[in-house]
């Protein structure tokens, strides 16, 4: 019974975690496509735009962990493992790798600075930069057969993500041309590849072309 209770609390927290996405996503009408539960997190998928407004994004991916502690802090009497497992998803939860939290996170503070199409790349690099580290680390501290799963797991997300940077680009420029958005900051950029997720992109090479101008050209031409 102690494992079965211990076992279906964990769980818990991993459906609340992931409740939180999906219950923030609804209220801004995001569509939700699966909810995929694993032995140390989980991942909600949503259908839809990639470019959704930064304070959305931010929203959505925060509170996972918001609605995480709230129902720690409601149940943590309940077991005194609670407080290591609840820390321990969180730590995981949050580390800048994809496709867990804290590389959303990542993801939206860097589209501030820099190019999309950088971004992706960037954090392919530095997921798997830190993956040997979580394995060495998790290892440790978890048995062996546990973070074997939650490894394989984890690098094929790694992997897949990286394989799909090219979709992802694609489909962000291509909702880009097919829809109007407006932003409240412009950036001058050299080219297509070079465009901002949350600004009005300007290119200024042989001749100053505006987004959707630039993008025309793209698709029309269907060269970069």
């Amino acid at each position: 019974m102690g494992f079965f209770k211990k076992s279906l609390l964990y769980l818990l927290l991993i459906i609340v975690h992931e409740l939180g996405h999906f219950l923030t996503g609804k209220l801004f009408n995001w569509e939700v496509d699966k909810i995929y539960i694993y032995p140390l997190g989980g991942i909600t998928k949503f259908n839809t735009s990639i470019n959704k407004p930064m304070k959305e994004e931010l929203m959505v991916t925060i509170m996972g962990p918001v609605f995480q502690i709230i129902f720690y802090c409601l149940i943590k009497d309940l077991d005194n493992s609670l407080g290591y497992f609840n820390l321990l998803l969180l730590t995981f939860n949050l580390l800048p790798v994809v496709p867990l939290d804290g590389s959303k996170l990542l993801n939206i503070l860097l589209s501030t600075r820099i190019s999309f199409k950088k971004v992706l790349n960037i954090l392919q690099v530095i997921s798997l930069l830190i993956y040997p580290l979580i394995v060495i680390f998790f290892s440790y501290k978890i048995n062996s057969l546990f973070m074997l799963t939650v490894s394989f797991l984890l690098i094929f997300k790694i992997l897949e993500e990286g394989k799909n940077i090219k979709y992802i680009i694609n489909k962000f420029l291509l909702e880009r041309y097919l829809k109007r958005y407006k932003f409240k900051k412009d950036i001058i950029v050299k080219n297509i590849a070079s465009f901002y997720k949350y600004k009005n992109n300007i290119i200024i090479n042989n001749k100053i072309m505006n987004e959707k101008e630039a993008l025309n050209n793209y698709f029309n031409n269907k060269r970069l």
